[in-house]
């Protein structure tokens, strides 16, 4: 009986600890649904907050369902909150501030939404209120942080407490084995088993604690980063759940479609939407649509498709969507679309460019060639065409390699100017040449340096060039010459005169200028008439010419006036070329018809190389001794005129 008494008291001990260790279990857990109340309110105050700035900034009433939904909970959790606050002074009057501000906040933001919604106040006129909004928060955070603290301290208290009522609880266990170990072992073994559960069962509460909180923190660290990054993201990102409800759209989404959380899309949406292929005029199908085929499992990458966005703009987008499986079932899809319109618009700019500058090189009547390090890149027609070849024949060829090989090497120097314009000749497949004018300088094309060169045909103007020339030539062949009798005149002599007197002085030769004037002119022409006068100035010219050699040079200077130069001429040789004229005269007289006696006075003056002299001192002296042969022509009748 003692040992069922002691067996009792040691039961009725044994059943006050485990009772004092529920309780401190049952404040443990208290504790932390208090600090989860806590970190709650403050998740879904910011929630309601960031709703109602939405709202208050776009009027858009979607962004007031975090608000709405918020609403409740946050009342619900102040309210455990401020149960668990009951029996802390401190912490009590920190819950009912918190309360307090929580719903102060709540009724500052009811109150600006349904100023927005009555259209009372703008944006701007609400900033003060948004400021108190603030600072109110900034409080709560402030309480919040207080409150989480001191539960903290609670916590670690009741969990020692815990320890110590798991201790007391072991020990009274302990007694309990030990004053019924004769009685009953199995009820020893069970005690035992019972505490050895306690035991496991407390530090698995700590270890599922202490997991919990890593994994709430991890949570909201990888909500938050996801969070941010979808907000911030260029492309647009769809979720869609197998009933098409849309689980995610980020804000960028929303420039598509009119898309919110928990909106059902129907099969249709894409025609709906007003959604083409890529060529943006044929109608994109729903049933093939990327979403509607990633619900089925399959995934797509770069659709094109062009849709109607909410702008009312049509604007073209690669569409990539992946299948969310489980159990081997697509239970949802993600799609993410990028938009391609600028890159498309630069792309069409590109090629329409290119094709413009195309058009421009083939439809130019000059042939142009790009070169990188010489060898040409690409030609347009015209340069293609003239050589006889197609363009895709040159492409790959070094481009001196067209020019004949004694210019290739002037070429291939021009070519390495930054600026240059030069006359060569291309070569034909055929082996003639053509005359050309290459103008040539460096541009950046496709990121690299490379040659551009013109290339001109000057066939025609190379011939223009040669005609002008042989007329040139012909104009000042008969501006040298004297009309009427076919001799140099003054300027045809003194031009060859020069030459031949530079020639004969360099080669250290005498040389002379003869002076010759017909006699008794002014008579012919005044008695037999002009005609007459002109045949008496032919057949002067007849006379010398005949006198002197075909290297001389023999002019009509003008009027009557003749002028000779005769090469390798000395100073006895002069009285034999007068004498020669004279018998030239004779003989020409003899066998005339003519109604006159042709008459010529000359003279002469030599040039030495141990004198040297220019030529206006020779034709100076030459005349002056014409003249004195004219005064003595009397004592000399060979050489005067005489009237038919």
């Amino acid at each position: 009986m003692l040992a069922l008494g002691a067996i009792l008291v040691v039961g009725l001990l044994s059943y006050v600890t485990a009772r004092s260790y529920l309780e401190r279990q049952a404040a443990v857990r208290e504790t932390l649904a208090s600090r989860e109340a806590m970190v709650e309110t403050l998740s879904l105050l910011k929630d309601a907050e960031t709703g109602g700035r939405g709202f208050l900034l776009t009027g858009d009433e979607a962004f007031l369902e975090p608000y709405e939904n918020a609403r409740p909970k946050i009342l619900a959790d102040l309210e455990v909150v401020r149960r668990f606050a009951e029996s802390d002074p401190e912490q009590h009057d920190r819950a009912e501030r918190v309360n307090r501000l929580a719903r102060e906040k709540l009724a500052i933001i009811a109150h600006y939404v349904e100023l927005k919604r009555n259209g009372q106040k703008s944006a701007d006129e609400v900033v003060p209120t948004l400021r108190h909004g603030k600072v109110i928060m900034d409080a709560i955070r402030v309480d919040v942080a207080q409150m989480l603290t001191r539960a903290g301290q609670h916590l670690e208290q009741r969990e020692e407490e815990t320890g110590d009522a798991t201790l007391r609880h072991q020990l009274v266990l302990g007694a309990l084995l030990v004053g019924s170990i004769t009685l009953a072992l199995a009820g020893l073994t069970s005690a035992r088993r019972d505490a050895e559960q306690v035991r496991v069962t407390n530090e698995q509460l700590e270890r599922d604690v202490a997991a919990r909180k890593a994994a709430e923190a991890k949570l909201r660290e990888q909500s938050a980063l996801l969070e941010s990054v979808l907000e911030n993201i260029g492309d647009a990102v769809l979720v869609l759940d197998s009933t098409r409800t849309v689980l995610v759209a980020n804000p960028a989404a929303q420039l598509i479609g009119p898309y919110r959380v928990g909106q059902h899309l129907t099969a249709a949406w894409s025609s709906e939407i007003e959604t083409y292929t890529g060529d943006g005029k044929t109608p994109f199908a729903p049933e093939q649509g990327p979403l509607t085929r990633a619900l089925l499992g399959h995934a797509s990458d770069g659709v094109e498709m062009v849709m109607r966005v909410t702008s009312k703009e049509l604007r073209s987008f690669t569409v990539t969507t992946r299948p969310i499986v489980e159990d081997g079932g697509a239970v949802a899809a993600v799609a993410v679309f990028h938009d391609t319109t600028a890159m498309k618009v630069a792309s069409a700019a590109i090629l329409e460019n290119e094709q413009r500058y195309r058009i421009l090189s083939e439809a130019s009547f000059e042939g142009v060639a790009i070169s990188d390090e010489g060898v040409i890149k690409d030609t347009n027609g015209n340069f293609a065409h003239w050589l006889g070849y197609e363009p895709a024949e040159l492409v790959g060829v070094v481009g001196v390699s067209l020019f004949p090989p004694e210019e290739q090497e002037r070429v291939r120097k021009a070519s390495e100017t930054a600026e240059v314009s030069y006359e060569s000749r291309v070569m034909r497949r055929d082996g003639t040449t053509m005359p050309v004018e290459v103008r040539g300088r460096y541009a950046h094309f496709r990121n690299r340096l490379v040659r551009i060169a013109v290339i001109r045909d000057i066939t025609e103007r190379k011939q223009r060039e040669a005609e002008l020339l042989e007329k040139s030539e012909q104009l000042r062949a008969l501006s040298l010459r004297d009309e009427l009798t076919g001799l140099l005149n003054r300027r045809g002599f003194i031009e060859a005169a020069e030459h031949q007197l530079k020639s004969a002085s360099r080669a250290g030769e005498s040389c002379a200028v003869f002076f010759a004037d017909l006699n008794g002119m002014k008579i012919i022409n005044d008695q037999l008439g002009h005609d007459a006068g002109d045949d008496a100035l032919r057949a002067a010219a007849k006379v010398l010419g005949s006198v002197f050699r075909s290297s001389d040079v023999v002019a009509r200077l003008g009027g009557d006036e003749f002028a000779v130069f005769a090469g390798e001429c000395t100073e006895e040789n002069v009285p034999v070329v007068h004498d020669r004229v004279e018998q030239a005269v004779k003989a020409l007289n003899a066998v005339s018809g003519a109604g006159y006696a042709l008459s010529i006075s000359a003279g002469a003056a030599v040039f030495t190389p141990g004198a040297p002299r220019d030529l206006v001192s020779l034709m100076q002296e030459a005349d002056a001794t014409m003249y004195e042969a004219k005064r003595a022509r009397h004592k000399r009748p060979s050489l005067r005129v005489r009237s038919a």
